[in-house]
């Protein structure tokens, strides 16, 4: 869940999320880095920092790249299609608690969680919640 490429694909006084949908291909990322896992969700530029979530709306890792296919075509001379990375949820909890930041688990899955389970655009629009669109500007401080 995100909000790819800003407000261009998102117009309005409240920018509106987005969100994408796919597969967990790897759990490594690039050079069999631990902390990331490989995905094949269509992730832009405005998605990094989103929540990355499983079918039962559990936060799984946080969306923070996608391969650079300039570096891959140089190499292969192929375009790479859907590889993207998010940080695991384990890696954001041992940040968290790092920078002595609070935060709330829960891990509440009984049966009654399977009989009552919210349908898929609940979830979503639950998940949703937890996004913010924060826009960065900078200055060119070389001139």
């Amino acid at each position: 869940i995100g909000y790819p490429y800003g407000t261009f694909l998102s117009s309005g006084l409240i920018p509106q999320s987005k969100s994408t949908k796919g597969i967990v291909s790897s759990l490594q990322g690039p050079n069999n880095f631990y902390n990331w896992f490989q995905m094949d969700a269509s992730i832009q530029p405005g998605n990094s920092g989103g929540p990355i979530i499983d079918e039962d709306g559990y936060l799984k890792g946080i969306t923070v790249a996608s391969a650079d296919y300039k570096v891959i075509f140089e190499a292969f001379e192929n375009i790479p299609q859907n590889i993207n990375y998010g940080i695991k949820v384990d890696i954001l909890k041992n940040i968290l608690e790092a920078n002595e930041i609070e935060y709330e688990l829960n891990e509440d899955a009984s049966i009654f969680n399977f009989l009552f389970k919210n349908n898929k655009e609940e979830i979503i629009k639950n998940a949703d919640k937890s996004t913010v669109y924060i826009e960065c500007w900078a200055k060119d401080i070389t001139e």
